[in-house]
Parts: structure tokens; C-alpha cells; sequence
């Protein structure tokens, strides 16, 4: 019977009626056991096997779903990526579909071990010809949102995008899993972290030196996990081992993903890449875990002159604020005194210095320290109107974009310097009601350079009118009665 059965088997492939009832007939078997055929009928399983996954009719596949969990696990798994590999990209999605269908046959303690290998398999074979195959494989595996083996699928990729990270296809693939990552974020911390830790362990080796192949991209890779990750699995991943904080006006260094991060910006050996994307990733996560920590490093900076780092500070700032405006505003009305007396120190400090030839250094500080300043003046802007309800409520001492023109169109004397917020903020409490709000020009420089960078910006926030109404009647009363 299962030579008669094998004999017959590639001719009924093609006969969709005969093909049915070669299912029916092999169904039978399996569900009677084999122990009477034996050796005969287990030769023959893998022909089986190959047969019943290889079947693409529509009409067949609830046969062929009923089928393969009776059929040898390891030859069913082996046979799906194979066919995956080969099969025209029209047919993919339904060979995706009979894997998970398969693989929610069974408890993943059953199988990972085995869909680990053929998947590292057929991630190895693809990679070698047909790369676009696994970003595809991905795409239509990704349709699955609850089973229990992408914590294995997720590993995998991570693992072979590790091992060739300047494969930009990869890093695709792993965009198109997002969601499955952000849901196996504790599985994703680990291989982050054991990446960065041993990439500290390492010498950083330049392309053309031994082992240095694709070296910038080495560098990234761990960080550019991080940046695909959505924002809460990667708050979850900050804060299930948050070590790194400000305490008692210290700053202390963890092996934590934020301390990773802070270091990667500091490092000035780092590659310059790297020390980006790790601002942009204390941007990306919650202030509430990361400003504290960033303005103290952003005045340690300051007071050593290590304007790199400082700019590292500010662009970090600057994407937080971006990307958390709408979620965090009440803590960005507090943080804004702070950050600002720092960036106008730090401002202070670079405009009595030059460049050397062949150096911008100075000029990009100064620029960083306005469009720092002008990202917290456009969160003032965006707070003026509206400030009664719940999401505009003003924290405690903060100022408001009336004050910033109150002080850049000064003149009221101490008494109105006591009560404006900005130079309460600038200048202490009781500095600003002994100065007035006659500040020193470089003061007032940095201000207004700040009031004019934001211009640009307008048209984003909406703001255009409330900016219009608080700066042209202040400033035509200035010229007319400029004396």
C-alpha cells in the first residue's frame, strides 16, 4: 500500500480530485498507526511529507493543515523553509500560512529547538542568494499576532542581523517585526545589552584593520535595535534596570541601557554615528528618566569646556522635546528654568571664544545653544493659550512666552523683573529683582538670536498669530518711542 501510495503520489499532484483522494487515503493511515506497514510505510514519510507540503491548490488546504501535524515534525519543518525558499513570491504567503498554522499544533517547548535550526538555516541559505526572500518571509510571517514562538523568530533574526550588521535588509527585516519585538522586549534587553557590553570590551577597530569589517555598522547595530523598538517597550526596557540617576547632585553611571546610552554620547572615541543615534535614543525615551540626568551632564560639560558633549546634551533635549511634547508637557514647563540658565552659561561662555582655523566648533555650540533654547520657546509659545485646562496647566515656577518677550523688550524695572518668570529662571529669584530686566547683551543676544531661530517653525505649531500678537506691538512701541 505505501509503495502503490509513493508510486502514485507526483502524479496525482497535479490532478486536484486524484491528489484529494491520495489525502483521504494517507489520512487514514496515519490516524490507524503504521506499526503494520512498519518499515515500508516509514521510508516513505519524507516522500509523504514532501508530497503534502508541496500541495498549493486552495481546495486542498484544510486537508493539508489536518495532515501535517500526523506527519514527522522535523521533515514537515525542513520541507515548509525549504519550499519557502524556492517557492514564487506569489506563493509565499501560503506556505507562511501552513508554518504557523502548523506550529500552533504544539506547545513551543516542543519544537523551538527545531524551528530555531531551520530557521537559522534558511536565513543563512537566503542571505547567500535571495536576501529580499527573508524581508518577504517576515512580512507575511508578521501577519501572526498571537502565537508563542516569536520569542525563537525574534532571536534568530537578531542574531543573523548581528552577524551581518551592515546589511541594511536585515535592519529591515527587523523594522517589519517591530510589534513582535516590542512584545519580546525583555528577550530584546538581553542581546542589547550583552552586545554593547562586549563591543566595551573590545578595541574599536577601523575598516581595513583585522576584524574592523563593517565596523561603524558593529558599532550601531545594538542602538539601532533600540531605535526600531516601539516608545513603551523601549521605556519597559529602561526602566526594568534603571540604575543611572542623579542623586544627591552626583551623577552616577550604570550598565544600564541609559548609562549605555549616556556613555556612547560622551565618548569622544565613540563613532560619531553612534554618539548620535545614542542622543537621539535619550530624546526617544521618557523625560521623566532621562532629563534630570541630562541636564547635570549638560552642566558638567559646561564648566569643562567639553563642548562636543555639551552639543550631544542639547540635541538630546531637542528630541525629547519633539517627541514628547504632547505627553509631557507639565514636565517641560518645570525642566525649562533649568535647562535654560544652563544653555545661556554655556552660550555665554563659547561667545567670548573663536574657532581655529579650520574648526566650527564654537559656531556649532552657539547654534546648538539657540536651537535648544528656541525648542523650549516654542513649548512656551504652544502653552500660552489655553493654559486653564489640565494639559496646559503651568508647573509650579515655570515661565511662559510672555515672559520671554517681557525680557527681551525690557524696561519695567526691578519690580517686573521680580515677577517675570524667565528671569527669575536665568538669573535666581533674587538676582533678577536686584538687575531689573536690563540684562547684559549677551543676554539679551541669546535670547533674541532664539525668538528669531523659531521663525521657521511656526508654521508647525500653529502659533503664528499668538507669536505675531506678543512680538509686533512690543516691538513697533519700542521704535516709536525709542529714546
Amino acid at each position: 500500500c505505501a509503495s502503490l501510495l509513493v508510486d502514485k503520489l507526483l502524479d496525482f499532484q497535479v490532478d486536484e480530485a486524484k491528489a484529494e483522494s491520495a489525502l483521504v487515503a494517507l489520512q487514514a493511515i496515519l490516524e490507524s498507526g503504521i506499526s503494520s506497514a512498519q518499515n515500508a510505510f516509514e521510508d516513505q514519510l519524507g516522500a509523504f511529507t514532501e508530497f503534502v507540503v508541496g500541495l498549493d491548490q486552495e481546495d486542498l488546504q484544510r486537508r493539508v493543515t489536518d495532515l501535517l501535524p500526523m506527519l514527522p515534525r522535523d521533515q514537515v519543518m525542513r520541507h515548509l523553509f525549504s519550499k519557502m525558499a524556492a517557492t514564487s513570491e506569489a506563493n509565499l504567503p501560503l506556505s507562511a500560512e501552513k508554518l504557523v498554522s502548523f506550529l500552533r499544533t504544539s506547545p513551543l517547548a516542543e519544537y523551538s529547538d527545531l524551528l530555531e535550526a531551520e530557521l537559522r538555516a534558511f536565513v543563512k541559505r537566503c542571505s547567500a542568494d535571495q536576501p529580499q526572500r527573508i524581508l518577504d518571509f517576515a512580512r507575511e510571517l508578521g501577519k501572526d499576532k498571537g502565537s508563542d514562538f516569536w520569542p525563537v523568530v525574534v532571536g534568530v533574526i537578531l542574531r543573523a542581523s548581528a552577524e551581518e550588521p551592515s546589511s541594511q535588509l536585515l535592519i529591515q527585516t527587523l523594522s517589519v517585526l517591530s510589534a513582535h519585538l516590542s512584545r519580546c522586549w525583555k528577550d530584546v534587553a538581553r542581546f542589547v545589552k550583552s552586545s554593547i557590553e562586549r563591543q566595551e570590551s573590545e578595541p574599536l577597530r577601523e575598516e581595513g584593520e583585522p576584524g574592523g569589517g563593517g565596523g561603524v555598522f558593529r558599532r550601531l547595530h545594538p542602538f539601532l535595535v533600540l531605535r526600531i523598538m516601539s516608545s513603551d517597550s523601549f521605556d519597559a526596557m529602561v526602566v526594568s534596570d534603571l540604575r543611572t540617576r542623579v542623586a544627591a547632585d552626583a551623577l552616577t553611571l550604570s550598565d544600564d541601557i541609559l548609562g549605555f546610552l549616556i556613555k556612547g554620547m560622551g565618548n569622544l572615541e565613540e563613532v560619531l554615528e553612534v554618539r548620535k543615534l545614542c542622543s537621539e535614543l535619550c530624546g526617544k525615551m521618557n523625560p521623566k528618566y532621562s532629563f534630570g540626568v541630562l541636564i547635570d551632564l549638560l552642566r558638567t560639560s559646561v564648566a569643562s569646556g567639553n563642548h562636543a558633549v555639551s552639543r550631544a546634551c542639547m540635541y538630546a533635549c531637542c528630541c525629547s522635546f519633539e517627541l514628547h511634547k504632547d505627553s509631557e508637557r507639565v514636565f517641560f514647563q518645570g525642566m525649562g528654568n533649568a535647562l535654560s540658565r544652563e544653555l545661556l552659561v554655556l552660550y555665554k561662555a563659547v561667545s567670548s571664544q573663536r574657532d581655529s582655523p579650520g574648526s566650527n566648533e564654537v559656531k556649532k555650540t552657539q547654534l546648538g545653544c539657540l536651537d535648544c533654547f528656541g525648542a523650549v520657546v516654542i513649548q512656551k509659545l504652544e502653552q500660552e493659550e489655553g493654559r486653564d485646562d489640565d494639559v496646559g496647566a503651568l508647573a509650579e515656577g515655570a515661565f511662559t512666552f510672555k515672559d520671554v518677550m517681557g525680557v527681551l523688550f525690557s524696561g519695567d524695572g526691578a519690580a517686573a523683573a521680580a515677577r517675570n518668570g524667565l528671569a527669575r529662571a536665568l538669573l535666581g529669584a533674587g538676582d533678577a529683582a536686584a538687575a531689573g530686566l536690563d540684562l547684559d547683551l549677551a543676554t539679551h543676544s541669546f535670547i533674541a538670536n532664539a525668538v528669531i531661530s523659531i521663525v521657521p517653525r511656526l508654521k508647525v505649531t500653529k502659533k503664528e498669530v499668538v507669536f505675531a500678537d506678543h512680538l509686533i506691538p512690543r516691538a513697533l512701541k519700542r521704535m516709536v518711542f525709542r529714546g
